[in-house]
């Protein structure tokens, strides 16, 4: 394996992981991520498509995936306890990893080119996720009895938020009050918690990824813009806006500018390594 081969699984195994933590930290979506790394178009296709997918971005989604699977299973739970200790920091960092990425997410909405329908879909998508956002503030909860169908619906719950990018389902899952119990039994490897899970996310995921697929290769533009709108407005709305003092602003503002750096210096790690960077879905 060249030099390059292994910068570039190195590169991906890590987008891999921070899209395993953002998939299960309230307030982070993983799938804005995907999408910020350029992978989400492929995951749709390994969803709708498996052997076409491994065929055309294996050297992609077999590093990502491993990443994804340690944040998620194990080194999540490593994330929680910062979030648990220095919530407005964390937060930040994470805010930085997005902020650092838009460019390059808006230079791929923009590669089919820019109408009034992108301009209008992204205005959209905008608004409505951060009324979305807004009312999942109010926190409504559910009295809900941790059973087998609970945890699958937290997997449909799961499921959506991988092919919706800017959709936090655990922040949904705090919502509905389920979200501790449905962490620390994915922290303890509880496979009668996990087994309902993951056949919700496979199920959701395997009924609606060719839908996703369909407007992505019909409508990329607008769709684009839409995701694009969708990551603006749920990276605006996770912004801490109360500090405890001098001290933690200063603190905050150290992560957020690490957060960028990386995700630029991420950038720049995997620019012009992946044979398939512009995320284009092949079809046969």
């Amino acid at each position: 394996m060249t030099k390059t081969k292994v910068r570039f699984t190195i590169f991906r195994i890590i987008q891999g992981f921070i899209m395993g933590c953002g998939a299960i930290l309230p307030g982070i979506s993983g799938s804005a991520f995907s999408v910020i790394f350029g992978i989400y178009r492929p995951i749709l296709l390994l969803l709708s498509k498996p052997a076409l997918a491994i065929r055309e971005y294996g050297a992609t989604l077999i590093p990502a995936g491993i990443g994804w699977l340690a944040g998620f299973l194990w080194l999540a739970k490593i994330i929680s306890i910062l979030f648990s200790a220095a919530p407005v920091p964390t937060t930040m960092a994470f805010v930085g990893l997005v902020a650092g990425t838009l460019p390059d997410l808006m230079h791929q909405a923009g590669k089919e080119g820019r109408g009034r329908s992108s301009y209008i879909s992204f205005a959209f998508a905008f608004i409505l996720m951060l009324a979305f956002l807004k009312v999942s503030t109010y926190n409504f909860h559910f009295n809900i009895s941790p059973t087998f169908g609970c945890f699958f619906i937290c997997g449909i719950i799961w499921g959506l938020s991988i092919l919706i990018p800017g959709f936090t389902s655990s922040t949904v899952l705090v919502s509905l009050g389920v979200f501790h119990v449905v962490a620390e039994g994915i922290s303890t490897f509880d496979m009668s918690m996990l087994a309902p899970i993951l056949l919700g996310m496979a199920i959701t995921a395997a009924l609606l990824s060719r839908v996703f697929n369909y407007l992505f290769e019909n409508h990329y533009s607008a769709l684009f813009h839409a995701v694009l709108g969708i990551v603006l407005a749920s990276s605006i709305r996770i912004i801490p806006l109360s500090y405890s003092g001098i001290g933690e602003i200063a603190v905050s503002l150290l992560c957020l500018v690490f957060g960028v750096v990386l995700a630029r210096l991420l950038g720049r790690l995997g620019a012009g390594d992946d044979p398939d960077e512009d995320g284009a879905v092949k079809q046969q």
